[in-house]
Formats: structure tokens, C-alpha cells, sequence
């Protein structure tokens, strides 16, 4: 989950470069849609003067961001504001759910969920508008039949770009340009996770399962 973050360190950032006496901002990212979201997160940086800064560290007197915006506590956590151990008598299920000493990453949660839902809820809007306009959807009916043709076609759009027109990393690519799989076995994955190395055995006969 990529808005929710644990751990004890914490971030204040002092972007004094940029502290102006107002608020500065810079952007930048590809063409591509999903480029912008992440530029979001890691790379649009602005400053407002603020009087007062709540929270614990350094404080500069300004609200920077994101790096500001990377740690804010989820109420009764159990390191902000109240405290409590970590309950060791949870089953572990149960302290998956529990949010304790866990944070909300606000870039995160902007740039993964909050700017692509309203990218695809205003988009709608302006394409029912725009045949609402033109006199083509007049009634409920007709609407769910313009966001449902307009639903397969986004699919079949992505289907065909995911399948050649990717390269390393979902990077844009041409399709003379995308791995072959035969070839370099290797794109399958980008990181071995450590489990892999591990075999599993079979306690009774000692055998490789």
C-alpha cells in the first residue's frame, strides 16, 4: 500500500533554496500520464511560510513539499499523541490491520490514487458533457452505454499498448523495441526475491517437495 508507511524516522524537509517568502513550485515528468502522477511524489517541490509547524523535529518554518507530507500519523497509532507497545498479543493477521506507528504518505496517496481516480472520473464527466451537449445522451440509459463503450475501448487501448509497446520497467517503447522474452529470459524479473533461494522439504522423507 503505497500511501501508508512505518518506522520510526521521520522527514522535515528545509528546502531552503526555494523558501522565497511564498509559495514556489517546479514540475516535471514525461508525456506520459503515469509520469506526471509520479512527478507528483518525487518531484514537484513547493514552500509556504507557515507560523506554526505541529509534530515533533526540526521545524524551519516552512511547509515543504513533499517532504512534510511523507509522514502524518493516523490517530491512536500508538506513537503520536497516545502511546502504547506494540500489542504482541494480536495474532499476526491482526497486526497487519492494526495502524500501529504507521503514517500517511500524502504524495504516495496523491500521485497512486487521488490523481488518477480524478483523472478517470473527470474525463467521464467531460465525455458525458460533451454528448450531452451534442444532443447523443439524453437519457440515464444512454449514458451508461457511452462510460460502458467508453470503458471497453480504454481496455482494449491499454491491452494493446501493455502488449507491444512496452519495454524494462512499463517504459514506452516501440514495438520493434520491446524485449523479447525467448531472448532474454531475464525481464521476466527485475528483482529475485529472497524466498526463491529457499527449497521446500518434506519433514517425513527429508525430500525436496
Amino acid at each position: 500500500m503505497g500511501g501508508l508507511a512505518s518506522g520510526d524516522g521521520g522527514e522535515v524537509g528545509t528546502n531552503h533554496g526555494q523558501h522565497g517568502g511564498g509559495c514556489t513550485g517546479q514540475a516535471t515528468g514525461g508525456l506520459v500520464p503515469r509520469a506526471r502522477f509520479v512527478a507528483a511524489r518525487d518531484e514537484w517541490t513547493w514552500s509556504l511560510p507557515v507560523p506554526y509547524q505541529p509534530g515533533g523535529g526540526e521545524h524551519d518554518g516552512y511547509l515543504d513539499w513533499p517532504q512534510d507530507f511523507k509522514r502524518i500519523p493516523i490517530p491512536l497509532n500508538g506513537t503520536w499523541l497516545f502511546h502504547w507497545d506494540k500489542p504482541g498479543w494480536m495474532p499476526g493477521w491482526m497486526l497487519r490491520i492494526y495502524p500501529y506507528d504507521r503514517h500517511l504518505d500524502i504524495p504516495a496517496i496523491t500521485a497512486e490514487y487521488v490523481m488518477p481516480i480524478g483523472a478517470i472520473l473527470v474525463g467521464g464527466a467531460v465525455m458525458l458533457l460533451v454528448l450531452f451537449k451534442l444532443g447523443w445522451a439524453s437519457t440515464m440509459r444512454d449514458a451508461l452505454i457511452a462510460i460502458f463503450t467508453g470503458f471497453i475501448l480504454t481496455y482494449f487501448a491499454l491491452t494493446i499498448i501493455g502488449a507491444a509497446f512496452r519495454g524494462r520497467g512499463q517504459e514506452l517503447v516501440p514495438p520493434t523495441h520491446v524485449p523479447n522474452l525467448e531472448e532474454d529470459p531475464t525481464i521476466m524479473r527485475e528483482h529475485v526475491p529472497p524466498w526463491s533461494h529457499h527449497l521446500l522439504i518434506d519433514s517425513t522423507t527429508g525430500t525436496q517437495a
